[in-house]
């Protein structure tokens, strides 16, 4: 899945899956679904998204709970959020709290936040 913003054209997309497009549809005022060969939906365009999306300079993704074999229950879930301005992509498991602190990884421009607690 891909999510794109064209800031000149003022479209966001949002590609399901790379398929050729059989037939396109404005599914609601501004809205677009592009349909594949057998049927499904491939993409959505938003047209005007600036007036329609919060931030068109951010965005927040979370991945679904999923079952841990090795735990009873659920795992936490991860949420992506990618600062373009800083060029920063932050992944959590938590929101950020202040009793946390930041370092540097192993890795070169890899950082993180830890609770020394």
């Amino acid at each position: 899945m891909r999510v794109l913003y064209d800031r000149e054209s003022d479209t966001l997309t949002i590609t399901l899956r790379e398929d050729r497009i059989k037939e396109s549809d404005e599914v609601r005022p501004g809205v677009i679904a592009d349909f594949g060969y057998d049927g499904s939906v491939v993409r959505f365009e938003i047209l005007d998204a600036s007036k329609v999306v919060e931030n068109t300079r951010e965005m927040q993704f979370a991945l679904a709970e999923w079952p841990d074999p090795k735990q009873d229950g659920m795992q936490p879930k991860l949420t992506f959020k990618y600062d373009r301005e800083a060029d920063i992509l932050h992944i959590d498991k938590c929101p950020p709290y202040p009793a946390q602190e930041s370092e540097e990884l192993l890795w070169n421009d890899v950082g993180g936040r830890v609770d020394r607690q």
